[in-house]
């Protein structure tokens, strides 16, 4: 589904101004196959969670926006463990909630130039309640200097976690991050990129802050310029 080309656009929305005009989900299920470019995806997520619903790796949305998600939690979520589908060229704005978020931190969706902007929180929120058993790098750049956002991550062995120069890493309430034996943390910036751990509210009060990161023997870390 698109247009072909950015000036020929296909418009999917709502059919009124009002919010119960508004459509409510795209869902896009276990084994299908979809692509969509040059498109517009406005106002939906009515009386659901989210706008888009992605649970399937052969997912492509590119040179799209999507816009104006009354969904309650995000416009954009990723379901599953082990999805790999792309993101890419794509504006997400002016929704309520995370503007991206991902079922599990077990999975490695393609971000490739990521505008983030309007939306309750701009960022891609990783639910790791589950633990980190997948080599996960967070990198800054995929979202143009927007966050990602997790509660505790505890990171399973023979398994990395890379944090990319710049990346910002927000973390909720009294949140863990626990490097188990035989595990790896790198976190290597630059004098002029700084990684930042630090809490998710962005005028924190002591109640708000995170917790630690915990090395356990035998795990490999590397702090640098963080």
């Amino acid at each position: 589904v698109g247009g072909s080309s950015p000036d020929e656009r296909v418009q999917i929305r709502n059919r009124g101004v009002a919010a119960d005009d508004y459509f409510g989900q795209l869902d896009f299920n276990a084994g299908s196959n979809v692509h969509i470019a040059n498109a517009d995806i406005t106002n939906g997520g009515k009386g659901l969670t989210e706008m888009v619903s992605i649970d399937s790796t052969n997912v492509l949305l590119e040179d799209s926006t999507i816009s104006g998600s009354i969904g309650t939690t995000r416009s954009v979520y990723i379901v599953s463990q082990n999805l790999k589908p792309t993101l890419r060229n794509l504006t997400i704005q002016n929704g309520v909630g995370y503007a991206v978020a991902q079922g599990s931190a077990n999975m490695a969706p393609i971000y490739d130039n990521l505008v983030l902007q309007g939306n309750t929180i701009n960022g891609v929120y990783l639910n790791t309640s589950t633990g980190v058993n997948f080599d996960l790098t967070l990198n800054i750049d995929e979202l143009n200097g927007s966050s990602y956002y997790a509660g505790s991550i505890t990171l399973q062995a023979g398994r990395a976690i890379t944090l990319t120069p710049g990346t910002d890493l927000r973390l909720v309430s009294g949140a863990t991050i626990v490097i188990n034996t035989g595990a790896r943390l790198h976190m290597v910036g630059t004098p002029d990129r700084w990684i930042t751990l630090r809490p998710d509210k962005s005028n924190p009060t002591i109640n708000d802050y995170w917790g630690s990161v915990d090395i356990r023997t035998g795990a490999t870390a590397r702090f640098k310029y963080c």
